[in-house]
């Protein structure tokens, strides 16, 4: 985030990610990186990383290294030139509130599994898009899937995707790590949503620890708070 205005293009922020991972120990990155900006923010697995930065864009970056061959996976979400503007503070900041809410639900003695959590963030989102002026109660729950294509998370290990011989109803149980990771995406072509969400793709992820007690956020040092993140992206 420091060195995004040294970048002029998405796959020198991918190297610099790299870089730094492999100089902290890291033997690889745990996947092929997304780094995105603008309207590629809504492919979920863009990879070409390949288009110039645009300011007034936000960077959508999914990246993490492997230590020790274990994975971790991240995605932070911040402004090309350093500042949010004010349609994207809001869909940013009904997100980053999710991802709050997730986490702190994702607990034991909730009876919480992935599949509850996952219908939780559905829940909470389509709260999300009747307060970004996207429909009503009853119809922002019939179309949040158009905007919310993803699940809220998944296993996390010595695979990315780890372990799949576990199923999604599982009870959380202390030992468990998994991945919290919301997100909203709206097209640049859809009618019936406001003209200044038009474009805006963001999604907030984190690595999270089940625990006895309340879960352990293992990527809480990596900024994701708005005035933290244009602070960052402005030094």
């Amino acid at each position: 985030m420091k060195r995004t205005k040294e970048c002029t293009i998405e796959n020198q922020l991918e190297s610099i990610m790299e870089y730094e991972c492999r100089m902290r120990g890291a033997e690889r990155l745990a996947y092929p990186p997304v780094v995105s900006n603008g309207i590629t923010n809504n492919i979920l697995h863009y990879i070409n990383n390949d288009s110039l930065l645009v300011g007034g864009n936000l960077i959508l970056m999914d990246a993490g290294g492997e230590y020790n061959n274990f994975a971790s996976d991240i995605t932070r979400t911040w402004p090309v030139n350093g500042k949010f503007t004010g349609p994207q503070a809001e869909v940013y900041s009904e997100v980053l509130n999710v991802a709050k809410e997730c986490t702190k639900v994702a607990r034991v003695d909730t009876g919480f599994n992935l599949d509850k959590l996952h219908m939780y963030s559905v829940e909470l989102l389509s709260k999300s898009l009747v307060k970004l002026g996207i429909g009503s109660n009853q119809r922002a729950k019939s179309i949040i899937r158009n905007y919310y294509p993803h699940s809220i998370g998944h296993y996390l290990g010595m695979d990315v995707h780890d372990s799949k011989s576990i199923p999604t109803n599982h009870p959380f149980a202390p030992g468990m790590f998994i991945t919290v990771e919301p997100g909203l995406y709206f097209p640049n072509d859809d009618p019936s949503i406001p003209k200044w969400f038009h474009g805006i793709g963001i999604r907030i992820e984190d690595d999270i620890l089940i625990t006895e007690g309340d879960p352990y956020v293992f990527t809480h040092r990596v900024p994701k708070e708005i005035d933290e993140l244009e602070k960052l992206s402005n030094l």
